[in-house]
């Protein structure tokens, strides 16, 4: 028993004196890893802020403006002054640089002053910069620092010890208040030592089947009808375990007929290619087959990686936006030729839009209607499908009419909307169709006549009840993302884009200004697809009603950001 206590007693203090030493370790390293990010930090800084000012000095020069610009700056040309925000420079310590553009060498400066002023903005230390053994600000004080040289330049980093300084204090009180946690643990852990002794000893002799055993704490006595149930309930294990292995077995068996089914579909266009390429064809007649078994390749590929990983929750509403639906059905059609040249299908389209231009979630439309067509083409043979597209203010209605077709199971198909089978293919077709016409918040009818196979879709188009509805503080919130990956701090990328969106609504306010080329130019280089698609549609119909209404929903949106 003796012996017990001493290794208990031994190992409570390895445990306290461990727990100090890694305390002491976290503060050692807190500070060490702090002043090595903030260095790191300010040395990426600089860098930035000075590849920024050749930028904009390289557009002023060109352009005669300067974009952004976070402090005065003064530039000269073969010692002549070109551009200056000095009124007097003479009075100024400037530290200068050159740069290049075409054959010229531009030389600009700014005030030291304001250079630390603005380094300051980005950090919680105290930065200050020595050049020409002067400092800025003045003076150094006389505390630690670390030293970083960039540019002939001097940083002076002094850390704030705020945080070091709070550990420093309640350090002390922090590993006493846990010493006497620990001492009160082991007290009572010696107390409870005892009896647990006992009682286990007691709890051996009840698992021997010596039922008669009587233990005297509740704990105790709790556990001893613990294991009793445990023991009643592990004899109806076996019965579920074969149950289990007998629905594991169901789900390899529909995970290997989702692979044969795979591995079947893909090996039809794998074949078709093979003997196109050994046929003697000519040269665009062989491109355009590969070209199109290649494509159904890549469709069939991402079909099945949404079966696998069931990837039907795209958010839908960022993807709105305006589209020439004449390009949009001759890419669909293109996509399908394969189909439709193999089974001798023709498609004729029919569209009564008054504006060819649209407006909804084109990816999601296009998977919809891609899905809907092979279906139909799987299971035709020769014959007309005429697809029709009518609008009307508020709605896109396409027809798809499957003429001379009354017996087909992809009606069927469609209709029987509350079945889903996981091992069967065609169900994840129907479950994606229906998700998609969902995300785009439209309906699908089906009919037949006579002879006729009809699926009507509608999908609502309405702009003006879009933009009320969006949600632009998330898109500023993925914009300002996007501008962060690219190397922008955050108050940089705030800053940035909060201009950006000021000269947008500028520019929707007056389609004449003169910065339209040079704001389409940053957004389409920022990938801002969104804003792009939006500004080229309205500035192409400014005097359509609805979109100017639009427009001005737009700029008040903006404006709140």
């Amino acid at each position: 028993m003796k012996k017990y206590i001493i290794f208990l007693i031994l190992n409570f203090l390895t445990i306290i004196t461990t727990f100090i030493v890694f305390i002491f370790s976290i503060k050692y390293n807190i500070e060490n890893y702090v002043q090595i990010k903030d260095i790191n930090y300010l040395k990426n800084a600089i860098i930035a802020i000075d590849n920024n000012l050749k930028e904009n000095i390289f557009h002023y020069v060109k352009n005669n403006h300067i974009l952004l610009k976070p402090f005065k700056l003064i530039l000269y040309k073969n010692n002549k002054i070109v551009f200056s925000d000095f009124e007097n420079p003479d009075n100024k310590d400037f530290y200068f640089n050159n740069v290049e553009i075409g054959n010229d060498l531009y030389s600009y400066g700014y005030d030291l002053s304001e250079y630390a002023k603005y380094i300051n903005n980005f950090f919680d230390s105290l930065i200050f910069l020595e050049y020409n053994n002067k400092f800025y600000p003045e003076p150094l004080p006389n505390t630690n620092y670390k030293k970083l040289k960039l540019n002939d330049i001097y940083f002076y980093i002094i850390f704030n010890k705020n945080f070091t300084t709070l550990l420093d204090q309640e350090l002390p009180i922090f590993i006493t208040i846990n010493i006497l946690l620990f001492s009160l643990l082991l007290f009572l852990i010696y107390k409870i030592f005892a009896l647990s002794n006992k009682e286990l000893n007691n709890l051996f002799l009840f698992l021997e089947n010596n039922e008669n055993i009587e233990l005297k704490t509740k704990k105790g006595i709790f556990l001893k009808e613990k294991i009793k149930h445990i023991i009643n309930e592990s004899k109806n294990k076996k019965k579920e375990v074969e149950e289990l292995k007998t629905e594991i077995k169901k789900i390899n068996i529909n995970h290997n007929n989702l692979i044969n089914e795979f591995i079947f579909y893909i090996n039809t266009p794998l074949q078709t290619l093979i003997n196109s390429i050994s046929l003697n064809l000519s040269e665009d007649i062989e491109k355009k087959i590969i070209t199109n078994i290649i494509s159904e390749i890549n469709i069939i590929i991402n079909k099945f990686k949404t079966i696998f990983y069931h990837e039907y929750n795209v958010g839908n509403q960022n993807f709105f936006e305006f589209f020439d639906i004449n390009e949009f059905h001759s890419n669909l059609i293109y996509f399908l030729s394969i189909y439709i040249d193999k089974n001798n299908i023709t498609v004729e389209k029919e569209i009564n839009i008054k504006n060819k231009f649209v407006f909804t979630n084109k990816n999601k439309l296009y998977k919809a209607l891609y899905e809907i067509l092979l279906l139909i083409f799987m299971d035709k043979n020769g014959g007309r499908i005429d697809i029709l597209y009518t609008s009307t203010d508020n709605f896109l209605e396409i027809k798809i009419i499957d003429n001379d077709n009354i017996h087909n199971d992809y009606i069927l198909l469609l209709n029987n909307k509350s079945l889903f089978d996981k091992s069967n293919i065609e169900s994840y077709k129907i479950e994606s169709i229906l998700k998609y016409i969902d995300d785009l918040n439209g309906k699908i009818f089906l009919t037949q006549s006579a002879s006729n196979s009809i699926i009507k879709i509608e999908i609502p188009i309405d702009i003006n009840e879009f933009i009320i509805n969006f949600d632009f503080n998330a898109l500023k919130s993925s914009y300002l993302a996007k501008l962060i990956e690219k190397k922008y701090t955050v108050n940089q990328a705030e800053k940035y884009l909060y201009e950006l969106l000021s000269i947008y609504v500028d520019v929707l306010k007056n389609s004449q200004n003169d910065t339209l080329n040079d704001l389409i130019s940053v957004l389409e280089k920022n990938d801002f697809y969104l804003l792009t698609n939006w500004l080229k549609f309205i500035l192409k119909y400014p005097d359509n009603k609805n979109i100017v209404q639009f427009k001005n929903l737009l700029i008040k949106k903006l404006e709140s950001l």
